[in-house]
């Protein structure tokens, strides 16, 4: 309801490795270098300049 009255627009990202976006078929120790909080937060940097240069929008 916010979202349409202010015109903005809601983005949901899911960590890789919960749901549905294991990047890998195996939990196995090898496949879970990448799960760290570090690389949450390069995987969210990521997906703002991504979004920011996809839409043409500034975010905050």
């Amino acid at each position: 309801v916010l979202a349409k009255k202010f015109g903005a627009a809601l983005v949901s990202l899911e960590h890789r490795y919960y749901g549905k976006s294991s990047p890998f078929n195996s939990l196995e120790t090898e496949n879970l270098k990448y799960l760290s909080s570090k690389q949450a937060l390069s995987d969210l940097a990521a997906f703002r300049q991504y979004y920011q240069v996809s839409y043409s929008v500034f975010l905050l």
